[in-house]
């Protein structure tokens, strides 16, 4: 879903007349915290993908860590354009992961059969689980597809996220950064 929230506002942003060398000029604080939690969980993809269990304990309570830094940065720049309905998709997340253990509730209704088999086992991801009658705020779940990719299903929080990113892009795209005005 990131990937087409930045090419969304990449293209939003193109037709808008706005050139990329704008978003150079903008000035985000704590940028290392989004890199820190996007090392967390791709250590957490890469030992899972390997299959080598050592983070596989604690991959619960590392996904949860993961967000800290998130919000974090948000907070730092909540007064760039789209930072709160970032904050407000990541915070929705968070909600609902901690809610399950750690895991994201996903509806295998909208899934093949082979990833649902995947899911049902374990063995299609260290940060998902399935929706069932006991899952906690199941409405902040992964229970909307996406159409153009088979097996994608996100949440109303991955949604959000993706908006924020989108209109960050855009409006940056076109908002020339104050040294040049």
């Amino acid at each position: 879903m990131l990937i087409e929230a930045i090419l969304l506002g990449l293209v939003i942003g193109w037709l808008r007349r706005g050139q990329l060398r704008h978003l150079a000029g903008v000035k985000l604080a704590g940028w290392a915290l989004v890199l820190l939690a996007l090392a967390i969980k791709l250590a957490i993809m890469i030992d899972f993908n390997l299959g080598w269990s050592l983070f596989a304990p604690a991959a619960p309570y590392l996904h949860l860590i993961s967000y800290l830094p998130l919000l974090a940065f948000v907070f730092l720049n909540r007064s760039q354009w789209g930072m709160i309905l970032m904050g407000l998709g990541l915070l929705l997340n968070l909600i609902v992961i901690a809610a399950n253990g750690g895991f994201m509730p996903v509806n295998p209704a909208f899934l093949t059969p082979p990833m649902q088999e995947g899911l049902l086992s374990g063995t299609a991801s260290p940060l998902h689980t399935v929706l069932t009658d006991e899952s906690l705020f199941p409405l902040l779940g992964d229970q909307i597809p996406i159409p153009y990719r088979v097996d994608k299903v996100i949440s109303i929080g991955d949604l959000l996220l993706g908006l924020g990113i989108a209109l960050f892009i855009q409006y940056y795209m076109i908002s020339q950064p104050a040294a040049e005005k």
